[in-house]
This record gives structure tokens, sequence and C-alpha cells, in this order.
């Protein structure tokens, strides 16, 4: 919770009693906030930004008064403000997530440090964010695609040259498309090397710290199989 005083201790019984209902992160929902209206609009808009991009519907991502299972924490780091979205990153690995109403007070003390420039900081945690959701468990579909992409503009640009040479209306010199063609060859096979090395130390990190992209909520037995 946030150290101005604005969120409710009163509050953190309730986040413990909605947990017990089987949940293992709840997020508070600052209703009646007393805030400016130019910080009200911002955040609406950066929440809206945040459930289109990560799929995950909150009211209030930035309210700081939150509860976590510790199981869900282990092996979580963050950097930047990517606190902020917390919830959604332990949503990817399987945490159930619900968001209950909490009290918001007036600031009594310290200064906002809401602005302009945190929320382009924001964002810019907001797009790691998205790109660790879909291609950080398989880097080489992320490389791989735009290494395809690069090689296919090789390839046009070489037929294009040889489509010229052969009508006879420029030759391979007065064209810069022989040197397009490689340079693009170039780059998607770099592109796709270093999907293939990020693929491998991805496997070696993982396997070599005995962790998974994924927690395991729950082991269950069958005493009837091998």
């Amino acid at each position: 919770m946030d150290a101005d005083v604005q969120n409710d201790p009163a509050d953190i019984p309730r986040l413990l009693a909605k947990m017990r209902e089987g949940y293992d992160v709840i997020v508070g929902w600052r209703q009646d906030r007393h805030d400016n209206l130019g910080r009200r609009v911002l955040s609406r808009s950066a929440n809206w930004l945040t459930r289109k991009v990560t799929g995950l519907y909150l009211h209030d991502y930035a309210c700081a008064l939150k509860a976590f299972k510790k199981k869900y924490m282990v092996g979580i780091h963050l950097y930047g403000e990517m606190h902020v979205f917390l919830a959604a990153i332990l949503q990817s690995r399987g945490a159930r997530v619900a968001e209950i109403p909490v009290t918001h007070h007036k600031r009594h003390a310290g200064v906002s440090k809401h602005f302009f420039m945190k929320a382009v900081k924001d964002i810019a945690d907001l797009l790691t964010i998205k790109f660790l959701f879909t291609y950080a468990a398989r880097p080489l579909v992320f490389f791989g695609g735009w290494a395809l992409a690069s090689i296919g503009i090789g390839v046009f640009s070489g037929l294009a040259a040889i489509a010229l040479k052969i009508a006879e209306l420029r030759n391979f010199g007065q064209t810069p498309l022989p040197i397009i063609t490689a340079l693009f060859i170039i780059l998607g096979v770099i592109l796709f090397m270093m999907g293939f090395i990020a693929e491998l130390m991805l496997r070696i990190y993982y396997e070599g710290r005995k962790e998974t992209p994924y927690t395991i909520s729950e082991v269950i037995e069958n005493e009837g199989s091998i």
C-alpha cells in the first residue's frame, strides 16, 4: 500500500477475506477517489489501455492496496514501474485475480509522483510486458517472423533486379537492388540466429535454475496411476 496514507489499512482484512474465497491476487478499486480531474482522466485512460494490452479487466491497476499469495511472488523480478502491472503478470503465471472496492482518503502529506513523464515510462513498461506475455517463452517466433519478412524483401528485391536485367532495362550495377537484396537477406539470417540463441539461452536459464515460466498451484495425485 502507499505510504501517503491515502489507502485505508482497515481494508486489509477485507482483502484477505476475499483471498480466502480461492483467489490468489486481490486488487483494490478506489471508487470514490479524492484526486483532481486531470489525474482521474489520466488514470482512466491508462487503465483502459492496460486492459486492452494485458487482457485482464481491472478498474484500477494503479491502486497500491493489493494482496498476493507468496507462492506467486517467488521468482518475480520487477523493474521500473512494472509493479503497477503485477496483477496481470501473476495472472499470466496462473494466478486467479479478483478486485474489491476500497476506501481512498484525501492526501494529507507528500506530493503525488504521477506526472506526464511517469505516464510515458508506464507505457514503455506496458509494451515490455506485452512482449514478455507474447514471446518470452518462445523468442524464436518473434525473431523468426521478422527474419522471414526480411528474407522475403531480399528475395523480392533480387527477383526484381533479375527481371530488370532480363528485360535489358537495368544492369545489376545500375540499380541498388542487388545491395538491398544482400542486406535484407543477411539481416534475416542474423535475426533468425538471434532468435535461435535466445531460445537456447531461455532453456538453459530455466533448466539451470530448475524454474518454470508458470506456477504449479496444486498437485493432484492419482493412486491408480503408474
